[in-house]
């Protein structure tokens, strides 16, 4: 396979990021220079979450997960090479586990990673995000999705309506539940997380998302 040889989009990693998975196994390679085993990927994986307090169903049911839904996802993605036993990051992979360890080295204990990579495993919700970075000050819902549907790259529904519709119901409440942004529901504005520390974390997954098809691609 070539290694990190097509573009990868910020999305698309948040999109693999949602299972916790996929993330560990990111997270277990990146700290490894050399090639390594499935199974040893899988035991320390079992012991990671053993230390935390995490339910785990044990190494030989985690490499079995990894071998039959996981790896092939990732190796799809060519941010690992993968011959059947022994992976490595590619160069792609290396440089998208950077921009993961980022995001992580940032956040407290206990945040909820589930939340974020699903809130912005969409364009939609990244066109969002970035908008009320941009602004620093809180926007009606109207004028957002009028910014939104302007971004080419978010792929926005065309109906402004709809749009709306969306925003209102699953694109703000994800955001939301990320603590990356705050929305009045009742003066339908929104803006960046109220609390400091949370606006200022979302500046930086903002600095991340703004690599697009830069970090995560090959040179």
């Amino acid at each position: 396979m070539p290694d990190g040889s097509q573009t990868f989009s910020s999305t698309e990693l948040f999109a693999l990021c949602k299972n916790p998975y996929r993330r560990a196994l990111l997270e277990r390679l990146d700290e490894r220079a050399e090639p390594t085993t499935v199974g040893e990927v899988a035991r320390a994986i079992d012991s990671r979450m053993a230390s935390t307090g995490q339910e785990t169903t044990g190494s030989a049911s985690i490499e079995s997960t990894l071998r039959h839904v996981h790896l092939p996802q990732v190796a799809a993605a060519e941010l690992v090479s993968w011959d059947g036993d022994s992976v490595r990051l590619t160069d792609a992979g290396r440089r998208a586990a950077n921009q993961l360890r980022q995001l992580v080295e940032t956040r407290p204990d206990g945040y909820s990673w589930e939340a974020l990579f699903d809130a912005l495993a969409d364009p939609v919700r990244q066109s969002v995000l970035e908008t009320l970075v941009a602004e620093r000050t809180p926007i009606s819902q109207t004028a957002l999705a009028t910014a939104v549907d302007s971004d080419a790259r978010s792929g926005a529904d065309s109906d402004p309506e709809r749009l709306l519709v969306r925003l209102h119901h699953v694109h703000l409440p994800k955001l939301e539940a990320a603590d990356l942004v705050s929305y009045d529901r009742d003066e339908r504005t929104v803006d960046l997380a109220t609390d400091d520390e949370d606006a200022s974390w979302a500046s930086s997954v903002c600095d991340v998302i703004s690599t697009d098809e830069i970090a995560f691609a090959s040179p």
